[in-house]
Formats: structure tokens, C-alpha cells, sequence
């Protein structure tokens, strides 16, 4: 991949004969908007990168395969690297989570698979952590949706807002003004956070 993979892939491990860094794996679901795309990186790059870097590399990465490879719908890539079936790092979202999805979809993309045979055939258990984690997050996305701070005031706002105050469907929500509902918004926003930060550590 150019430049970018001559920088990137300089000095890196040595991998099996049917594996080469720059090797890509699509999943998700088929009906997905966009592809969904795990890049092979050294391990060190991921570790010694700061996320910065990281999202602008992914951006170079991106217009690469778009431009190629991947045609039709937007790419939206993630650097990992695996290895004895399992992924072992990830950029974006947990390592247990990734890994089963490519494990469960791989098939499902063969005609844009750069390896005959998918590389990742250990099932791996979401932890406790891992799981807490993804509860947070979306707890977060959810409440920030519904936060004004995220939308601002305008009518597309309301809209949002009140779908999902039906999708939550509790009468304590509904019956909360505009002024409680921001407040309660803000310290779930807090306490995600926070424990968020917790489970980091």
C-alpha cells in the first residue's frame, strides 16, 4: 500500500509464509452501508501509535481501498493484528467482539477477501469488562443523542429526541421537562464516563 504501508510495515515481526501485513479481512453484516475492514499492522505500531495518528492513518487507508479494491460503498477500515486464529489487538471496539464478528461473517464477503481461508477461528468469551464496556458506550451514545449539548435546539432535535424517548418507552422519562431531561442526560454522562475511566485502568 505505497508509502504508508512502506513506513508502517518497516521492521515489523515476521509472519507465517501465507500471511502479509497489509492483508485486509471484510465483515460485518452483507447489508452493512458501509465495509467494514480489519487491516494486518505490526503489533508495535498499534502499540506505540497515538490514537491521532491512528484515525488519520485509517483515513489514508480508506481513499486506498475505496479507490481499488472495495468498490460501491464507503470503507471504513481498523488496523488489528492476529495471530494463532485469535485477534490480539484491535484499534476500534474490543478484541473479543471483533474477533467473533470476523469469526461469524467472513463467509459472507468472499469476493473482497485477500486470504482464501479466514485467519481467525478461535471463538473468544466477552468478558465482564468487555461487556460493561459496550453497555457504557451505548448508554452514552443513546444520551448524548438525546442531549441538547450534542444537537442543539433545532427541530431535527425534537425529532430525535423524541423517537427515542419512545423507544425507551418509561413514563418516569416522559413525564421529565425539557430542564430535568438535559440534567439527567448530563449525569448519565458523568457516570458513564467515570466508569468508563475505571474499567480502562
Amino acid at each position: 500500500m505505497n508509502e504508508w504501508a512502506q513506513k508502517v510495515f518497516l521492521g515489523a515481526e515476521v509472519l507465517p509464509e501465507d500471511t502479509k501485513y497489509g492483508d485486509f479481512l471484510v465483515f460485518g453484516s452483507k447489508n452493512s452501508v458501509d465495509f467494514d475492514v480489519i487491516v494486518l499492522v505490526p503489533l508495535k505500531y498499534l502499540q506505540n501509535s497515538s490514537p491521532h495518528i491512528l484515525v488519520k492513518e485509517n483515513l489514508v487507508v480508506n481513499s486506498i481501498l475505496a479507490g481499488v479494491v472495495l468498490k460501491g460503498k464507503a470503507v471504513n477500515t481498523c488496523f488489528g493484528f492476529w495471530q494463532n486464529g485469535r485477534i490480539v489487538a484491535c484499534q476500534k471496539g474490543s478484541i473479543e467482539e471483533t474477533n467473533n464478528s470476523i469469526l461469524k461473517t467472513f463467509e459472507l464477503h468472499l469476493e473482497w477477501q485477500t486470504l482464501k481461508r479466514c485467519p481467525i477461528f478461535v471463538h473468544l468469551e466477552r468478558t465482564k469488562e468487555s461487556k460493561q464496556a459496550k453497555m457504557f458506550g451505548v448508554i452514552r451514545m443513546v444520551t448524548s443523542c438525546l442531549s441538547h449539548a450534542h444537537f442543539g435546539t433545532d427541530e431535527s432535535a425534537e425529532e430525535i429526541r423524541r423517537i427515542l424517548m419512545n423507544v425507551l418507552n418509561f413514563p418516569q422519562f416522559s413525564a421529565l421537562s425539557e430542564q430535568e431531561w438535559d440534567l439527567f442526560c448530563v449525569l448519565v454522562l458523568k457516570i458513564c464516563d467515570l466508569k468508563k475511566s475505571v474499567l480502562n485502568e
